[in-house]
């Protein structure tokens, strides 16, 4: 068992890989060769303003607002933590919902039943899609690619946040 600060690998995750997974924010708890639970971080002062503090309505209609298909899911929120249960319509749009809800101020945490091998980043000081591309894919010319994968949330590529959490595409070619 390896201890990495309050991160206990006695699930079957190697040490490297707890590294790499809090790098880009994400805590998968893995049982019998599939995750049960995913538990995503955010920059809790950071992201868009949709109430005085979150609640479930106000995410629903941010979702909802943003053009995301939340059928089959159910969003719920327990102070600074949003959980999310159900079917989505694709791991696409699961993985947008989580962004959208993630990325709203005062939201520290979101808790997903259905985790996979999702690849977020979190945006750093001095960032920009081409450096998000060239850390995450392996060449910053592929930044388009990032902000096709987090359309709607990002309106433009020139505009993002350190703090912000972007979803990392896997499913394109280098």
């Amino acid at each position: 068992m390896t201890t990495l600060g309050k991160f206990n690998t006695s699930y079957g995750v190697s040490a490297e890989s707890a590294i790499r997974a809090i790098y880009v924010g994400v805590v998968s708890i893995k049982f019998q060769g599939r995750y049960e639970m995913g538990l995503f971080n955010f920059w809790k002062k950071s992201g868009k303003t949709v109430a005085a503090e979150p609640t479930a309505e106000a995410l629903k209609k941010e979702v909802a607002d943003l053009g995301l298909d939340a059928k089959g899911l159910d969003i719920t929120v327990e102070g600074d933590k949003v959980m999310i249960k159900g079917d989505a319509v694709s791991k696409e749009i699961r993985e947008k919902i989580i962004l959208a809800v993630g990325n709203v101020a005062g939201v520290a945490e979101v808790e997903d039943d259905d985790a996979d091998d999702a690849v977020f980043h979190t945006v750093e000081a001095g960032d920009n899609l081409s450096a998000v591309a060239k850390k995450a894919l392996g060449n910053a010319n592929r930044y388009m690619e990032i902000f096709e994968a987090n359309k709607p949330m990002l309106s433009d590529p020139d505009k993002i946040y350190p703090g912000q959490v972007l979803r990392i595409p896997q499913d394109t070619k280098a």
